[in-house]
């Protein structure tokens, strides 16, 4: 069964700061990745194979030594909710 989710993945690049929001949807089963696993690999991926930096319970990525990603979750929402959303996102 398919499921859908809302995500956020914030970006640090110099003296400003993004959040980036978007949705997505896929059937679990037919994954090799869960969620939870998904947010951080496209985060760890945002902009290239981002360096870890873990800093208290952060877990950074840095890109090309300037930016930097961190996941910043993932909620499974409904059907109806995917669809307003991702007009928007």
């Amino acid at each position: 069964m398919k499921k859908y989710f809302y995500y956020e993945i914030f970006e640090r690049n110099g003296n400003y700061e993004y959040t980036h929001k978007g949705v997505t949807s896929f059937v679990p089963e037919e994954c090799e990745l869960s969620p939870e696993e998904w947010i951080e690999d496209r985060a760890k991926t945002f902009y290239s194979e981002g360096k870890k930096e873990i800093v208290g319970n952060n877990v950074y990525y840095w890109h090309f030594g300037e930016l930097v990603t961190r996941n910043d979750g993932i909620k499974e929402i409904t059907k109806e909710e995917y669809e307003v959303l991702r007009k928007f996102l």
